[in-house]
């Protein structure tokens, strides 16, 4: 199925599979820009400026955008780093969240929870669901146990 003319053909399949609530969705940096949150690489770049960091921008350079993360915990420490997320991750009250919400709802189970892996830093799920479950590394489900991912 496609649902507009120039956009990708969703298999029905697929289609089937999320009314039923086995779909599971991953979501990266490219969700929350909507809500004016920079791209992973924005985040990076930013942080790599601000810092002065040659040691990073090495990788970053080369499109490694986790190793540039890694060499800037190695140089400027945990605590530094997470203080320039959260100044870079801060959006406004009236932040548009309608991909997180939209998200949430296609998402959920077969029971209405929602199921979605995301590598995002900020909170804008949280924030767009009052309540909703999360877990953090290293407390994930384990698929092996059959463990629900929500």
């Amino acid at each position: 199925m496609r649902f507009h003319a120039d956009g990708p053909i969703i298999p029905d399949e697929l289609l089937q599979q999320q009314r039923e609530g086995n779909t599971i969705f991953f979501c990266g940096a490219g969700v929350s820009m909507p809500a004016g949150l920079p791209s992973f690489a924005g985040l990076a770049k930013g942080i790599i400026d601000n810092l002065s960091s040659k040691k990073a921008a090495e990788p970053f350079e080369r499109q490694e955008y986790d190793r540039a993360f890694n060499a800037l915990f190695r140089e400027f420490g945990r605590d530094e780093i997470d203080k320039q997320l959260y100044a870079a991750l801060r959006t406004p009250r009236g932040a548009n969240l309608k991909n997180h919400e939209n998200l949430l709802t296609l998402s959920r189970s077969a029971d209405g929870r929602p199921q979605i892996v995301t590598t995002n830093f900020d909170q804008l799920f949280e924030r767009a669901e009052e309540g909703i479950q999360f877990c953090i590394p290293p407390a994930l489900p384990n698929l092996e146990l059959n463990q629900s991912i929500e």
